[in-house]
């Protein structure tokens, strides 16, 4: 399948899958976070579109007063499909991301950026992710719901920022992005620090996050209380 047919079929699943994360969360979910005693507290919870695609979700509340306003989109929800190719499994994600025109859009990450991150980030810190089965995809969505991404000018490269660290890749077109790689700003040499510093705040994202973040620190959330199924 081309580029252009993998958006196409994503953005025909995404009315419905947003019609089903409204559903769910109307249905089962406010009710158990309104349950829930302690906060922050997460759910996962997985959907399969007419397009044979499984959508995971997680759908996380910070606090008991977001379980009573009215839409779901008040709460932080980020949903992801997988794929494989022969390198790896990879994934597109789509969700409300800020990029510098604060545009909705698409994003593939390719199989070498979730080695990388795990390589960079889960080995260095001694990441354990019993607590996630194993799954490094879904560890590396649920600490990194929040995202920005900025595009240099006058190319296709972009660069972002994460919760965790710091991304790297290619804008396809305008509303799909290609993650390449990820970045640990912590293992950088002070040349490489300093030349990411320069194009960050060149495209107005590296104060995006707070500083603590900026050095791509484990446990960027708190621990949350899971919703069981």
């Amino acid at each position: 399948m081309t580029r252009e047919e993998t958006f196409r079929e994503i953005m025909r699943d995404l009315p419905l899958l947003k019609h089903w994360q409204r559903a769910k969360w109307k249905d089962e979910l406010r009710s158990k976070f309104a349950h829930c005693p302690v906060f922050p507290a997460h759910a996962y919870r997985t959907w399969t579109s007419p397009n044979k695609n499984k959508w995971e979700t997680y759908f996380y509340c910070v606090s008991k007063k977001q379980v009573f306003r009215p839409e779901v989109q008040r709460l932080q929800v980020l949903s992801w499909v997988r794929f494989n190719a022969d390198n790896g499994r990879g994934a597109y994600s789509f969700s409300g991301f800020r990029t510098h025109s604060e545009r909705m859009a698409v994003v593939k990450y390719i199989p070498h950026f979730f080695l990388r991150f795990h390589q960079r980030f889960i080995e260095p810190n001694h990441i354990d992710l019993t607590p996630f089965d194993g799954d490094l995809i879904r560890y590396f969505f649920f600490h990194n719901i929040d995202i920005n991404i900025g595009a240099e000018p006058n190319g296709h490269v972009v660069y972002g920022t994460i919760p965790q660290g710091f991304i790297f890749g290619r804008e396809e077109q305008n509303t799909f992005f290609t993650l390449k790689t990820y970045i640990n700003y912590n293992i950088l040499n002070h040349k490489k620090q300093e030349k990411l510093a320069r194009i960050l705040k060149l495209l107005n994202i590296w104060n995006s996050l707070p500083f603590e973040v900026q050095h791509s620190k484990p446990g960027s959330f708190k621990v949350a209380t899971q919703l069981k199924g």
